[in-house]
């Protein structure tokens, strides 16, 4: 799989994450309540995760969810979002 394909992959991953849990990520970011370095990184270190493909069942089988799975590598980044 070529970097970008990855990228768009696991940006898609986060994003679907985030709307798991109720957070307009992309929202926030627009409206500068959220820097896009910071969500750069974050999809970076969702990026170097080995469970992709556990992770896009994870969201599949999730509509609504309080936190994120234990095996996500921004569950503590995403924990302090939906605490806001």
């Amino acid at each position: 799989m070529g970097f970008f394909t990855k990228l768009d992959r696991h940006a898609d991953l986060m994003g679907r994450m985030a709307d798991t849990l109720g957070e307009d990520v992309q929202g926030r970011m627009v409206h500068d309540e959220l820097s896009a370095k910071i969500y750069r990184q974050a999809v970076l270190n969702c990026m170097s995760c080995g469970q992709g493909e556990r992770c896009e069942k994870w969201v599949q089988d999730h509509q609504v969810a309080s936190e994120a799975p234990r095996f996500c590598r921004n569950r503590d980044w995403l924990k302090t979002l939906t605490e806001e």
